[in-house]
């Protein structure tokens, strides 16, 4: 996993706005995506043994603390860039505590100082929530997570209601397809699956949905540090893109957090596991393609039976993470979900195989951009299912695998994917069992 996330860097430390990248930036970045896909599927085949060497070895702690704190650095410094409620030496003072937290994070890991570590971890954790929350930036998540939660909160449907375009009429095109748009109004409601629309509509009402994402990382991190006791989970503060993610309001904290209690629940033979496994899996659309994954978690064994009950938990708990909001007006709930998914526009400022070959080569044509990573993911998927380490460590390593294959082959790539596939790696990481017997739930 190592050389996993140095190849992923160039993805994840691009600038703070894709727009702002060069060609060169996003070609690196793609052969790096393209790299470390393959390396952590090659390594992850070879079943139980880690695809880092020692889980909590010296080195990988060292590259790995070295690798992340480069990561935040970069990340703190891209805030002095953007307008912010703050004042200009206020965001300053949260730049340089953000970068001097992070670093003696990386050293208390090191030297194995979990006191020093969770301190230093809280001061780059508030500091990178007070710079995300307090920036001024447009972005349409937080138009249609507003949106979505006011009109749940007023007894309406979100996923039938019509979202208001933040951006100038101008740039109306670049993010939405022509053939939703009617001036301002875009023709979608709510685009995210309904674990997302409650858990946003709960910081809607503490004021921003933007606390969303704040809250479910913090409890992410603390969840993690208590389960895994380890100062190495001090490190979770320092996932790259953290302090984009929270002043785009981009959900992909929430499905860390279920990651989080599925992984250390299974580890932890909890009951609750497969309930948060269920919730995971329908919390993003793109985790369709994640599916036979679960097989890692509830088949111990090919020579034996699978855990049918709780495959049974696992299936009802995504039931009901999903089909009550599709049932309400199941048009409306299918085209905000998928269809306006579907027809989302190549957005050549990103990194990606697809977007470079698109971009460089003329090819596939656009019916198939929807196509090719659903394809490419399930296909991986099952074939980790088959052969990938079957235990709570190794899904999480396999999921993060998979995710990057879709995003690497998707027409869209944001810090936001990154982001969670890096989290599940360190998840991961700091879960992998020192010795086989661990694998199994305590």
């Amino acid at each position: 996993m190592v050389w996993g996330l140095v190849l992923l860097s160039p993805s994840i430390l691009l600038p703070f706005n894709a727009a702002a990248s060069t060609e060169l930036t996003r070609d690196v970045a793609t052969v790096g995506q393209v790299a470390a896909v393959a390396v952590l599927a090659i390594a992850l085949i070879q079943r139980d043994r880690a695809p880092w060497g020692s889980p909590d070895g010296s080195m990988s702690r060292v590259v790995i603390a070295a690798f992340l704190f480069v990561g935040t650095a970069l990340g703190a410094v891209s805030a002095l860039a953007l307008e912010s409620h703050l004042s200009h030496w206020a965001v300053v003072a949260l730049v340089i505590t953000d970068a001097g937290a992070a670093f003696v994070v990386c050293l208390a890991v090191i030297a194995d100082a979990p006191r020093v570590a969770w301190y230093a971890a809280a001061a780059v954790f508030l500091s990178q929530a007070a710079l995300g929350l307090s920036t001024d930036i447009v972005v349409d998540v937080i138009s249609f997570l507003d949106s979505g939660a006011h009109a749940l909160l007023h007894g309406h449907d979100a996923y039938a209601v019509h979202v208001l375009s933040p951006y100038r009429p101008a740039d109306n095109a670049r993010f939405f397809p022509p053939s939703l748009l009617d001036g301002r109004v875009v023709d979608a409601g709510f685009a995210y699956p309904p674990v997302v629309l409650l858990a946003t509509t709960f910081g809607y009402l503490l004021g921003s949905v933007r606390l969303t994402g704040v809250l479910a990382m913090g409890l992410a991190v603390v969840i993690a540090g208590r389960r895994v006791e380890d100062s190495r989970a001090a490190l979770l503060t320092l996932a790259p893109g953290m302090l984009a993610v929270f002043a785009n309001s981009w959900t992909e904290p929430i499905s860390v957090l279920l990651l989080v209690l599925a992984v250390v629940g299974f580890r932890r033979g909890s009951r609750w596991a497969p309930v948060w496994l269920g919730l995971l899996l329908v919390s993003k659309q793109y985790f369709v393609v994640a599916a036979p994954l679960v097989f890692l978690l509830l088949w111990a064994d090919r020579r034996s039976a699978p855990r049918w009950r709780e495959m049974g938990v696992t299936a009802a708990s995504g039931f009901v993470g999903l089909v009550p909001f599709a049932l309400w007006h199941p048009h409306d709930f299918w085209h905000s979900v998928v269809t306006f998914q579907f027809l989302q526009q190549l957005r050549p400022e990103c990194p990606g195989l697809l977007i470079w070959s698109v971009e460089h080569l003329g090819w596939p044509p656009s019916a198939a951009y929807g196509v090719i990573p659903l394809v490419a993911g399930l296909g991986l998927a099952g074939l980790l299912a088959w052969r990938g380490p079957r235990h709570p460590a190794g899904f999480s390593a396999a999921l993060a695998v998979v995710v990057a294959v879709s995003v690497t082959l998707s027409k869209q790539g944001f810090t936001n994917y990154w982001f969670f596939v890096i989290a599940a790696l360190l998840v991961a990481w700091l879960t992998w069992p020192t010795q086989m017997k661990e694998a199994t739930p305590e």
